[in-house]
């Protein structure tokens, strides 16, 4: 079933979000249409996390808010694929990757 109620979702304080994490939050927001912010502690996510959400992100046109904390692996090529996922994407307004390894 599709959740159509969540509007938020917060991983942060002890959770670690790692590239693994991250893949299966990629296959989520592929389908998810009615997640707006999504905020995540991805200090062990590098640039291939962060190039499957941007991938996903291809599709996603509800996600408005992306938060991924401070001090996350995410290096050149992770920014490089969201930069790459902002020409088609129309719905993400916010996108914070914090501090870039």
């Amino acid at each position: 079933e599709k959740n159509t109620s969540l509007h938020t979702l917060e991983l942060s304080g002890g959770t670690t979000v790692t590239d693994l994490d991250a893949f299966a939050l990629a296959d989520a927001l592929r389908v998810n249409h009615t997640l707006q912010t999504l905020c995540v502690e991805g200090r062990e996510m590098g640039n291939t996390g962060a190039k499957r959400i941007a991938r996903s992100l291809r599709r996603n046109a509800s996600l408005k808010n992306l938060d991924f904390g401070s001090r996350t692996r995410i290096g050149k090529i992770g920014m490089l694929a969201f930069l790459e996922s902002m020409k088609t994407n129309t719905s993400l307004e916010c996108l914070n990757v914090g501090w870039m390894s």
